[in-house]
């Protein structure tokens, strides 16, 4: 069970972060605001809305389906006002809500929303309206317990329900009253045990399924954060796994895997207007978060997240083993049926590997060499995996699946997994075996870029955690995983320029008079042990101009 202590620094952390937003087309929308967010709910006008974390609940809306503009709209709560009786039952609460839910009912729109201050004391309250864009009139709580957050609520024929996450006890379900939208009765079910959080209920022909979320969040490309899901033929449960396992005993099918290429840390799901969507940080993006609107489907009575086969996008990867923390490398050879080992990690493009999808199975490339995973024909438990020309032999074809937050790669043509044998020397070749549950198959992908050409010109000069040298303003090493980072400033300043640093809600969180009297380059190491984990805008600002770069906590 995690700690209260432990519980309510990673909600706090949830309030610094803005989210932009990737809808289906791959547009990048960079208004700052959303966390959380609800499901997409269209309003009596036609457009699609989106309620988010934040002060008042914030909302923004777009006039088009593929969500490619975006614009501001009035808080359901004017900033700095919210409801009296929320005082009773949550201290310290200061105006930013969480997780709200928005459903339609006739001609009326629900509005769910989470309250949370000080400790793990929250409560959960609803506010309608005739219209999205309000007024909104307040109805009262619906439920107050410790972390009640994250409200999901679903209509099923006559009766209607709401699911909640609780970080100490699990996921609950209550009855709501379908004429008020609040609480019909005392009864209560728990649906999921443990340290789980952000429900979102739905039904789908005779099945109701639970969305949860296991892993913290909110630690940018350190985000552990991924999403399960379980079904039942009654909504009250019990709820069970793709292996028949119920979420009451840590049951729970693996949704949106910890990591997905750039897609890290995927939570909060929701589906609305035949749109699913759950927010995201981008590997690609330095653990920017974000948020992904795509397709939800099912296959064999379960859902899948946009296409039912790639899970994996395009790109080249680093691959790591969970059992013995080294590197899928091909040792640098660049002759046929040489053996595919493992290493440890480091800058060689022995160590990058191309990811291509077609018709329901990947081509493995390696950029140092060009060569492709191959079995060579090895069909033995133990026999080892290799290297080949390209070929459109089911030798060098693989399923890509999710095993919690790792992926098995597994052969088409001899329905093996690439293993290690339990082996982790630097050089050992790895194996082929049967599926099992076993971490020497279990493996990490690393996102590079979406790049899938041969590039024999990348380094680890490409990753963050190094200076960049050809950046005129920069810090590092960036994410910053201990107290201090650096400031690096290569080009000329003007004088009397000041130091900023701004968190994603707005506020100045350190400043200083760098005391520069005459133009010069320089830099700066900055004591940061007193900031909490998150993503901060680090500014250099004078009378002229200000230069900005990011900067990650972890």
């Amino acid at each position: 069970m995690k700690n209260q202590t432990n519980y309510s620094a990673q909600q706090k952390v949830k309030q610094l972060f803005i989210i932009a937003l990737l809808a289906i087309t791959g547009c990048l929308w960079a208004q700052p605001g959303i966390h959380d967010p609800s499901s997409t709910v269209r309003n009596n006008d036609g457009r699609y809305w989106h309620f988010a974390t934040g002060n008042g609940i914030y909302t923004i809306s777009s006039s088009t389906t593929n969500f490619s503009s975006w614009q501001n709209e009035n808080t359901v709560f004017p900033i700095g006002t919210w409801p009296g009786w929320i005082a009773n039952y949550v201290s310290g609460f200061a105006g930013n809500f969480w997780a709200p839910e928005v459903i339609k009912i006739g001609n009326t729109y629900y509005c769910y929303y989470s309250c949370a201050g000080n400790g793990a004391a929250a409560a959960i309250g609803l506010a309608t309206a005739p219209n999205l864009s309000g007024p909104w009139t307040d109805k009262g709580i619906i439920v107050a317990a410790n972390n009640a957050i994250d409200p999901s609520v679903i209509v099923d024929g006559s009766t209607m329900y709401m699911a909640y996450g609780n970080w100490q006890t699990g996921i609950d379900l209550i009855q709501l009253n379908p004429s008020t939208g609040l609480r019909l009765n005392s009864s209560l079910w728990d649906l999921v045990a443990g340290s789980v959080e952000a429900p979102y209920i739905m039904k789908n022909g005779s099945y109701y399924y639970v969305f949860f979320q296991r892993g913290l969040c909110c630690s940018g490309v350190n985000s552990g954060y991924y999403t399960q899901v379980g079904r039942s033929t009654s909504i009250t449960g019990p709820f069970l796994d793709q292996n028949g396992i119920s979420l009451m005993n840590d049951g729970g099918t693996t949704f949106l895997p910890n990591k997905n290429g750039r897609y890290i840390g995927p939570g909060h799901v929701g589906y609305g207007e035949s749109r699913l969507s759950y927010h995201f940080y981008d590997g690609n993006d330095n653990g920017a978060p974000k948020l992904m609107t795509s397709t939800l489907s099912f296959v064999n009575g379960w859902p899948v997240a946009g296409t039912a086969s790639q899970i994996v996008p395009n790109g080249t990867y680093k691959l790591v083993n969970r059992g013995s923390a080294k590197y899928l490398d091909n040792l640098g050879s660049t002759v046929n049926g040489a053996g595919v080992a493992q290493w440890a990690s480091g800058s060689s493009n022995n160590q990058r590997w191309v990811l291509t999808y077609a018709d329901g199975y990947y081509k493995i490339k390696c950029v140092s060499g060009g060569k492709y995973l191959d079995n060579v024909n090895n069909t033995a438990d133990g026999s080892a995996v290799a290297q080949w020309d390209s070929s459109p032999n089911f030798n060098q074809q693989w399923s890509i699946t999710s095993a919690g937050p790792y992926y098995k790669l597994t052969n088409r043509s001899n329905g093996k997994c690439i293993d290690t044998g339990g082996l982790t020397t630097n050089g050992s070749v790895l194996q082929f075996w049967y599926s099992n549950v076993s971490v020497n198959q279990q493996w990490t992908l690393e996102y590079i870029n979406s790049s899938t050409a041969k590039m024999g010109n990348l380094t680890d000069a490409d990753e963050t955690s190094e200076p960049v040298n050809n950046k005129s303003f920069y810090v590092w090493p960036n994410p910053v995983n201990g107290n201090q980072f650096e400031i690096v400033n290569n080009d000329n300043v003007a004088a009397n320029t000041k130091l900023a640093i701004v968190n994603m809600s707005g506020q100045t969180v350190y400043s200083q008079d760098l005391g520069i009297t005459e133009s010069g380059v320089f830099s700066y190491t900055i004591d940061i042990s007193s900031f909490s984990k998150g993503i901060y805008f680090v500014n250099l600002e004078n009378g002229s101009e200000t230069k900005t770069t990011k900067l990650i906590v972890n």
